[in-house]
């Protein structure tokens, strides 16, 4: 994996991004494509060819290649699944390893729903103890009965896997693919710029999501949930 760069490659069905940052997020490297003919899919084809004009000229800039990328989509069609867990923990400090049961508990019973979607986030809504709501969890709290509100937000497995295939053209595998709604919330004068967002929720900025990644990238469907509230 590229340590010393991250690549974000933002798609929607008008334009094509590809942007660069360094360890001290300076921009090194920005193009971008204006997608003539639209349409509702997205066109491999030319995106394709963009990552064709762009991929060597990035990797020559750098000075080594680039290995993974970071995968912005803005698409209409993302799949949203709610779903509220129970546990009762007969008065027991909450920690890291419950919460993780509950999403994992939560991602099992929804199985079937998602068997045909990739997951791309995972987020609490809501934590309710002793049917106290806290938005946060708090630190070292004691409680017997714990529930999340949790939300996925998915694609469509065809979708990922044509994104994939592309990237697989250079060599490149998908680090983590973002929805542009979601960076979307995070909006405000003071963080205007999509990249920007884009790279601080890579690096855990809203503390109620789970960072799902692979433990092994030959076995995408094995996930280790990490939580920014934890660290």
């Amino acid at each position: 994996m590229n340590n010393k760069y991250k690549t974000f490659l933002f798609v929607d069905q008008k334009k094509i991004i590809i942007h660069t940052f360094d360890l001290n997020n300076k921009i090194i490297y920005q193009k971008k494509k204006v997608i003539d003919n639209l349409s509702k899919n997205f066109n491999f084809e030319i995106i394709n060819q963009f990552l064709k004009e762009n991929i060597f000229l990035l990797e020559k800039t750098l000075n080594e290649f680039i290995n993974d990328i970071y995968l912005i989509i803005d698409y209409d069609k993302f799949f949203l699944l709610d779903i509220s867990l129970k546990a009762e923990l007969d008065t027991q400090i909450l920690d890291k390893k419950i919460v993780n049961n509950l999403i994992s508990e939560a991602q099992n019973q929804c199985k079937k729903t998602l068997e045909n979607q990739k997951i791309i986030h995972v987020k609490i809504d809501k934590f309710i103890i002793d049917k106290n709501e806290y938005l946060f969890l708090p630190k070292d709290k004691k409680c017997r009965n714990f529930s999340l509100d949790i939300n996925f937000i998915c694609i469509p497995n065809n979708l990922f896997k044509n994104f994939e295939k592309i990237l697989n053209n250079y060599q490149i595998s998908i680090n983590r693919i973002v929805s542009f709604k979601y960076l979307k919330n995070f909006l405000d004068p003071n963080l205007s710029d999509i990249f920007t967002i884009a790279l601080k929720v890579t690096k855990g900025l809203n503390e109620n999501e789970a960072i799902i990644t692979s433990r092994n990238r030959e076995n995408q469907g094995f996930f280790e949930k990490f939580f920014n509230f934890f660290n």
